[in-house]
C-alpha cells in the first residue's frame, strides 16, 4: 500500500467549511514475485515522470482502479506494464508500460505509453508482451482491421532526470544536489512534412529546476517548473477514449491548451518542520479534454484559443511531522483570475484555507527510480 492520504478541514471565499478526504497517488497491490518477474494486482493510480506539479502522462491524481501488472528489473533497467479496467458500461480499459534506464549515476531517462481502449478492440492491444510498441501497434492495426470500435487513443511520453555540479566537500550530498528534469508527451505527430501542413502535432512539454541547499541549520528548497500543453492533447474522435477517469483526466492537471509557470520555495528549520510559499500563473485557453481535432478546424487555435483566461496564485502551507508518516498539515491559498472561464473582462478574486491531518505510505506502486533519491 502506498500514497498519500489526508482528512481536511477546509473553507473558502465560496464555501462554507466541509471536511475532505483527499488521496494522492493511491494504491494497494498485492505482489508475488515469480520467476525473477514481480506480478501484482489490485487497485492503483499511478503517477510516471518527474514533474513536482503534475505529470503529462499519468499524474496520479485519479481514483484508483482495478489493476494487474508485472515489472522486471536487470542492473540499470527496469520495465513495467499493466493493465487497468475503467468504466465498464463502455468497456473502457488503460494499458500502460514504463522503461526506466539509470544511463549514468547522475542521468535517469524513461520513456513511457499509455493506450485508452474502448468498444471493440483488437486482442493485440492485451498482449502482455515486454516493450510491445502501443504507438506503433496502433497505426498498424487501424489500417489492419478497419472494424468500428477498433481503436485506441496512445500516448507516447519521454522524460529525464540530470544532476548537476558537485557538492561542496564534507557537505551532504543530497543537501546540495541540483537537478535539472523534463518530459515531452506525444498524443500525436505527424511522420512527414506534407501531413504536418494540414494536421498539427498535439504534444505537451514540461522543464523543471530544482536546487537543494543547506543555509545555516536550515534546509532550502528552490523549485522552477514551466508546463505547456497545446490544444486537443488527452481528446480523441471516439469519446469513450479520452483520457478520463470518472471525470479526472488522467494527465497534467493544467489540462490542454494552456500553460503555466511554477516557482515553490521550501524551507525546513529542522527534520520535523516544512514551510512553503508557493507561486503559481496558468494561462487557458477555450479548449478542454472532450474537445477533438477536426479537419475543419485545421491549425487554428493550437494554443491558447479564444479568450484566454489568466489565473495567478499564491499559496503559503505549514507541514509538522506528529509521528513517523503522520504529520499535521495547514495552508492558506489566494487566487485572481482575469476573464474567469473565458469571458472577456470578467474578473474573480477568492481565497481558500485548510488544516488537517495526512499520512504519507511508502510501497511499490511506483517504479523505484520515478522516486527521487
Amino acid at each position: 500500500m502506498s500514497g498519500d492520504f489526508g482528512v481536511l478541514l477546509t473553507w473558502s471565499s465560496e464555501a462554507q467549511p466541509c471536511t475532505n478526504i483527499i488521496a494522492n497517488e493511491p494504491c494497494l497491490l498485492l505482489s508475488q514475485q515469480v520467476a525473477g518477474i514481480n506480478l501484482s494486482g489490485g487497485f492503483a493510480s499511478f503517477k510516471w515522470g518527474p514533474g513536482r506539479n503534475g505529470s503529462l502522462c499519468l499524474s496520479g491524481v485519479v481514483d484508483p482502479m482495478p489493476v494487474l501488472a508485472y515489472r522486471l528489473a536487470a542492473q540499470e533497467y527496469e520495465y513495467v506494464r499493466f493493465a487497468g479496467l475503467m468504466e465498464r458500461d463502455s468497456n473502457r480499459t488503460l494499458i500502460g508500460q514504463r522503461l526506466n534506464i539509470q544511463a549514468t549515476p547522475r542521468l535517469r531517462m524513461a520513456i513511457s505509453e499509455t493506450a485508452i481502449l474502448s468498444g471493440d478492440p483488437s486482442p493485440f492491444f492485451y498482449w502482455p508482451f515486454p516493450g510491445l510498441p502501443l504507438y506503433a501497434l496502433q497505426h498498424v492495426l487501424y489500417h489492419q482491421d478497419v472494424r468500428p470500435g477498433n481503436d485506441a487513443n496512445v500516448n507516447l511520453g519521454l522524460d529525464f532526470s540530470l544532476t548537476l555540479g558537485e557538492a561542496p566537500e564534507g557537505s551532504n550530498e543530497r543537501a546540495h544536489r541540483t537537478e535539472l528534469y523534463g518530459e515531452i508527451l506525444i498524443d500525436d505527430a505527424q511522420s512527414t512534412s506534407s501531413s504536418r501542413s494540414w494536421i498539427p502535432d498535439f504534444v505537451g512539454a514540461l522543464v523543471g529546476l530544482d536546487i537543494h541547499r543547506h543555509i545555516g541549520t536550515w534546509q532550502v528548497t528552490l523549485n522552477g517548473e514551466y508546463t505547456r500543453i497545446s490544444n486537443y492533447v488527452y481528446s480523441h474522435r471516439v469519446p469513450n477514449n479520452n483520457c478520463i477517469y470518472h471525470g479526472i483526466g488522467l494527465g497534467h492537471p493544467l489540462g490542454p491548451d494552456a500553460d503555466a509557470v511554477f516557482l515553490t520555495l521550501t524551507a525546513c528549520p529542522g527534520p520535523r518542520t516544512s514551510i512553503e510559499i508557493k507561486s503559481t500563473f496558468e494561462r487557458h485557453g477555450e479548449g478542454h479534454i472532450g474537445l477533438p481535432w477536426s479537419r475543419e478546424l485545421g491549425s487554428d487555435g493550437m494554443f491558447l484559443s479564444g479568450v484566454v483566461e489568466k489565473r495567478s496564485k499564491c499559496a503559503l502551507s505549514f507541514t509538522q511531522e506528529l509521528a513517523k508518516n503522520l504529520s499535521l498539515t495547514a495552508s492558506l491559498e489566494t487566487v485572481s483570475v482575469e476573464n474567469h472561464d473565458n469571458t472577456e473582462g470578467i474578473q474573480w478574486k477568492g481565497w481558500a484555507a485548510g488544516v488537517g491531518l495526512r499520512a504519507a505510505i511508502s510501497g511499490i506502486c511506483s517504479p523505484q527510480w520515478d522516486v527521487l533519491p
